[in-house]
């Protein structure tokens, strides 16, 4: 990341396209996922991946998500986000398991 300075001393996060596509291929890293038992969770935190997914399927977006779980930083919403869309199929495969038990 780089910071450049813009008007009224705000500054913008510029991205460049070889940071992106490293974060890209490591998603897991990325989302700061950790894996306890049998399903991803949040890092630094008690919270599933599953749990906060099956909120965003029920229309939460990331700031609802944020005040369901104010544990959480934006951050860690915006990463686990990332994480179910990374991995759809195996966090709806979780959602259906924890659904049905």
């Amino acid at each position: 990341f780089c910071l450049s300075r813009g008007l009224g001393d705000v500054y913008k996060r510029q991205v460049d396209i070889d940071t992106y596509q490293r974060m890209q291929e490591q998603p897991m890293q990325a989302a700061g996922a950790v894996t306890r038992g049998a399903e991803p969770m949040i890092r630094g935190s008690d919270v599933s991946i599953r749990e906060l997914a099956q909120w965003h399927i029920k229309g939460d977006n990331a700031e609802a998500l944020q005040r369901r779980f104010p544990m959480l930083s934006a951050a860690q919403i915006y990463g686990a986000l990332a994480y179910y869309y990374e991995h759809t199929d195996e966090v709806n495969r979780l959602i259906t398991q924890h659904n049905q038990g």
